[in-house]
């Protein structure tokens, strides 16, 4: 190990590297997103924009994070299934995506969807957005996760998968994917074709989509 530091307060989900190799994303249960010099460690920027809990005031998450091909630009998702674009210097809400990364689909409660909630239900959260991906062209971003769930035991809930031109708010795929339940916990664009993979796992085992 060249170096050791205590990143976030929380679980640490996800580490992302800029295509320039000298920096890196982290992103944690603080709910925080923070840029690091990989040569050194130390850290450069730390931003925030994610929620601190769900709307039923519960424990939430900060579960990964993406950066495009130039860049300049990072996105971000959690838990209740929003997101958050970085560009620059400063954190930048950019509609288009706030709109994209809201979708109802990735639930976060057993009934699928994260603006609904029974009290009596328990505070276990197996949704929201578990993995991004930005298109090599870098304008279009592939969010996924799980959909509505009837069995949180089970893993009871298809696999959603979602791609938007994240600057106009245009969605260009919406599906689910047949014959098998379960989360896709990293998603990636092969380099030159036009292919979009996805890895996860749920109630009848792994698996790797294509």
């Amino acid at each position: 190990a060249l170096h050791a530091v205590r990143a976030h307060d929380g679980w640490v989900r996800d580490v992302v590297a800029f295509p320039d190799e000298e920096r890196l994303v982290s992103v944690g249960d603080d709910m925080r997103v923070r840029i690091w010099d990989a040569r050194n460690g130390s850290l450069l920027r730390s931003l925030e924009g994610h929620a601190r809990e769900t709307p039923q005031a519960h424990v939430t998450a900060l579960y990964v994070a993406a950066i495009s091909p130039d860049g300049k630009v990072i996105a971000s998702a959690d838990r209740i299934g929003e997101g958050t674009v970085h560009a620059g210097e400063q954190v930048v809400h950019v509609p288009a995506v706030g709109i994209a990364l809201r979708q109802p689909h990735f639930g976060a409660w057993p009934d699928g969807l994260s603006g609904r909630h029974d009290p009596s239900q328990r505070k276990r959260s197996i949704g929201g957005i578990r993995s991004l991906a930005f298109s090599p062209d870098g304008q279009r971003l592939a969010i996924c996760g799980m959909g509505q769930v009837g069995n949180v035991d089970g893993m009871a809930g298809k696999v959603h998968l979602e791609v938007w031109d994240w600057r106009s708010s245009e969605s260009k795929l919406a599906a689910e994917l047949d014959g098998h339940k379960g989360i896709v916990n990293h998603l990636a664009y092969h380099p030159r074709e036009n292919l979009l993979v996805g890895t996860g796992g749920g109630s009848d085992n792994a698996f790797i989509a294509f």
